[in-house]
């Protein structure tokens, strides 16, 4: 650690106490509202947060899998540098580089070498009988929870929903709380990949949790849910006009119909007139910044207090702007920050795992938090709520001659002194300054999965090809040294290796020797098309090789970042972890993923990892076209980007036209 960073840290943990003080002053004042002033604390992370939420019920379906999921292995040294070898060669300057980290890879895996310590070390981690998962806490502190910058637009991703009926809102809550109930009650069926159950434990921080910004610098999770729970109790957060309320979702033990969510919903409507303060807007900011700012406003009033342990206990946060979006574009930034010029932004809490965005043309999102649950979980939720909403028989919980008994919602008041005040409008200029920052793109092909798997290939590989295709000659045509081989960084593809106990992601490597020479042809005026053939099929394959070590847990990245969290203070760090050519390599230029429903036809996305870098979400499950989101900040060449993707896609069909003219007709 440097003197700065050590001083800044000193500093950091000396404030959160004089935070902590004045907090739990202030929550011993009164005692006239109940509150779980421990639940809601950001001074000091419990020891075993991530046992608290609470399962389904033992011996039902949801979790049935859980006990014969096998642990997630730990590679073998020898193997993982092999690959890394392998790995590092798409991505060389040069022969000299080459040459430079295999000497560090020998030195580091020879007898008595560190890695030999550290791969020691992580073993007994992972043998160890207390320890559920090797990877896990360090993969959530690292990758999450010690990340500082906002969680919008860094951390979240969003969805668009489609459109369903006039009571959007009513149906989505509605659908939304069924998959709630159906998890609660272990009967909902888990989730499979083919034929073979993955792990649900992200699920638990699905519903009534929310992330706390920490003082000490590093976040957690907190949950409301209880081990009794049925999902026919608690209630949700619907923000209208930056206005918070508490709508109760049940009634005398069941859950409320649509019917009954629809007068609620038409309550808060019809008594938001004006502007609330902006508070959800301090959780776009700097995580400090933030923890700093919401230990203030517990302090400030014990109503806030309440108002925070209602928000971070809710089943999940209901979103009505009075935005209008007008196309996908606009609908994708509205979800992704708070609009095009934030306009949105304090009608947001970017701390809850599930936020349903619904705008007043009906147009509608999703915004998930990504620390303690990947994207996949809410993926499948989504779809399942939205076949459901389509079905004839959805049930709708039809109880119309009661809804005049049924209480309206409450509508919560912030207390806002300057101090709280101020810190609102930094926290707008701050996430203004950021989202000004940010380009976004959006395109679709002339074709889709069904053209690709007639031309004989796997639509992932296919798309990580054109995507290699068209960053090669993104930076050959606008970085001076004009050379589609020479990348600051990799591309990264998620891997899903939840068909282990606690498993999330794995990297796929995805610019590879094999794809670079395809990528090299396909300029190449001397390369006949046979020859580009022949090389995109030698480059498929790879890549689809990786992919099966990757979803089994054999790739290398965990494995490396697992040794590098084996070093203990004071011990010199590995000439290997600071070669240039190592760390070029795992520096994400072009960080993408793949996910589908049927309902997602106007995309998803998420921001980029590095400055100088792209977020490409992908989807090729539509039979007639692949559909892109290009994320990055505004002074990279995000519209080219989006032009060459275009380009390759068609550059590759017309490829493989030319081989089989019968297959025109499916473009």
């Amino acid at each position: 650690m440097s003197l700065v960073s050590s001083l800044r840290s000193r500093s950091l943990i000396t404030g959160s106490k004089l935070w902590s003080q004045a907090f739990h002053r202030t929550l011993s004042i009164s005692h006239h509202l109940r509150l779980n002033k421990d639940l809601i604390q950001n001074s000091k992370r419990p020891e075993n947060w991530k046992d608290a939420a609470p399962f389904p019920p033992a011996n039902t379906v949801t979790f049935a899998s859980q006990e014969s999921l096998p642990k997630l292995p730990l590679p073998e040294l020898n193997i993982t540098l092999s690959t890394l070898r392998t790995s590092l060669k798409g991505l060389a300057w040069s022969d000299n580089e080459i040459n430079e980290v295999e000497g560090k890879i020998r030195g580091f895996e020879k007898e008595g070498g560190m890695g030999r310590t550290l791969h020691g070390r992580l073993t007994a981690r992972r043998n160890d009988i207390n320890v559920k998962h090797w990877l896990e806490d360090f993969w959530d502190d690292t990758a999450y929870l010690k990340y500082r910058d906002p969680v919008m637009i860094n951390v979240s991703y969003y969805c668009h929903l489609p459109q369903t009926a006039v009571s959007r809102a009513a149906y989505l809550i509605r659908a939304a709380l069924l998959e709630r109930r159906a998890y609660k009650q272990g009967t909902m069926l888990p989730e499979i990949n083919r034929n073979d159950s993955i792990c649900m434990d992200t699920w638990r921080w699905m519903f009534d949790c929310c992330r706390i910004p920490g003082l000490e610098g590093t976040d957690w999770s907190v949950t409301g849910a209880k081990p009794s729970d049925t999902g026919n109790e608690g209630h949700i957060i619907v923000l209208r006009r930056n206005r918070p309320w508490k709508m109760e979702v049940s009634k005398d033990g069941r859950l409320l119909s649509v019917a009954e969510i629809e007068r609620q919903i038409e309550h808060i409507y019809e008594n938001t007139a004006d502007e609330g303060p902006e508070v959800g807007v301090l959780t776009s900011n700097n995580r400090d910044t933030w923890a700093k700012d919401y230990a203030s406003l517990a302090a400030a009033d014990r109503q806030n207090a309440t108002n925070l342990e209602d928000i971070v206990t809710a089943a999940f946060v209901v979103c009505l702007d009075t935005a209008r979006p007008a196309n996908p574009l606009e609908l994708s930034r509205l979800a992704f920050h708070g609009g095009v010029n934030g306009e949105m932004l304090g009608n947001r809490w970017w701390d809850k795992p599930a936020q349903i965005v619904i705008c007043d043309n009906a147009e509608a999102a999703y915004v998930g938090e990504h620390s303690a649950m990947d994207g996949t979980p809410s993926v499948t939720m989504l779809d399942r709520m939205l076949s459901a909403i389509k079905r004839p028989d959805f049930d709708h919980g039809n109880t119309e001659d009661q809804i005049d008994t049924l209480a309206p919602p409450s509508r919560l008041e912030w207390k806002t002194p300057s101090s709280i005040q101020n810190a609102i409008a930094s926290a707008r200029k701050a996430a203004q300054e950021n989202l000004r920052k940010q380009a976004m793109g959006m395109t679709s092909t002339s074709y889709g999965r069904d053209a690709i798997k007639k031309f004989g290939f796997s639509p992932d590989a296919w798309t990580q090809m054109l995507i290699q295709l068209a960053y090669h000659r993104l930076i050959a045509s606008t970085l001076p040294h004009k050379n589609g081989r020479r990348r600051d960084g990799g591309t990264y593809e998620a891997a899903s290796t939840r068909g282990f106990l606690k498993g999330r992601t794995e990297t796929i490597r995805a610019v590879t020797e094999e794809s670079m020479a395809w990528c090299d042809s396909m300029d190449d005026p001397n390369a006949s098309e046979e020859e580009r053939i022949r090389l995109f099929k030698v480059a498929t394959k790879k890549q689809g090789e990786d992919v099966v070590k990757a979803v089994k847990a054999m790739g290398i990245d965990r494995h490396l970042f697992g040794l590098q969290n084996m070093l203990k203070l004071g011990e010199d760090i590995p000439e290997l972890f600071k070669d240039p050519l190592f760390v070029r390599a795992k520096t994400w230029i072009v960080s993408t993923s793949v996910i589908f429903s049927s309902h997602f036809t106007r995309g998803y996305g998420w921001g980029q990892v590095v400055p100088n870098g792209f977020g490409v979400a992908y989807m090729t499950g539509f039979s007639d076209e692949l559909k892109f989101t290009v994320t990055s900040l505004n002074d990279q060449p995000n519209a080219q980007f989006v032009e060459e993707l275009v380009k390759a896609a068609e550059d590759l069909k017309r490829l493989f036209e030319s081989q089989d003219n019968s297959l025109k007709s499916l473009m």
